[in-house]
């Protein structure tokens, strides 16, 4: 079918609407590499939408992976396989010191506390005691 004088129209001419969707413009008849522009743009934008959904998903997957310990019921037995026993009896310390509102710290008497509790909780006798009343009774706390 002959349109114009030279122009052909195309077996499947693409009909869309346009950016504020007034009229529906024809899209055979624009230059290639515009539309290919606008091809282009909308995979990066979808990609780039795609790629933040995932990343939204995975934080809030990571938000709730958080762990809480109540320190007062670990056991001398669980003290002793723990992984981060070196954060436990740190925190331990803080816990204390910050009971007697005490901000200083001694490295040296720290590490050997730490050695004496791992020590004592060793012992057969102390394995289902709790940690914080072994250091209670040992009279550690300094109170």
């Amino acid at each position: 079918m002959v349109l114009a004088r030279g122009h052909v129209r195309p077996l499947f001419a693409c009909r869309r609407p346009t950016r504020l969707g007034r009229r529906e413009e024809n899209v055979a008849s624009r230059p290639i590499w515009t539309t290919l522009k606008e091809v282009t743009l909308t995979i990066v934008i979808n990609s780039f939408s795609r790629a933040l959904t995932v990343l939204t998903i995975v934080a809030a997957q990571t938000a709730h992976a958080q762990v809480t310990v109540d320190i007062s019921k670990i056991t001398c037995e669980q003290f002793n396989v723990l992984q981060k026993a070196d954060s436990v009896a740190v925190w331990m310390s803080g816990y204390y010191h910050g009971g007697r509102r005490d901000s200083v710290i001694e490295m040296n008497k720290f590490e050997e506390n730490v050695k004496d509790l791992r020590a004592a909780c060793r012992q057969a006798d102390n394995f289902k005691r709790p940690v914080m009343q072994l250091i209670e009774e040992s009279g550690r706390t300094g109170k």
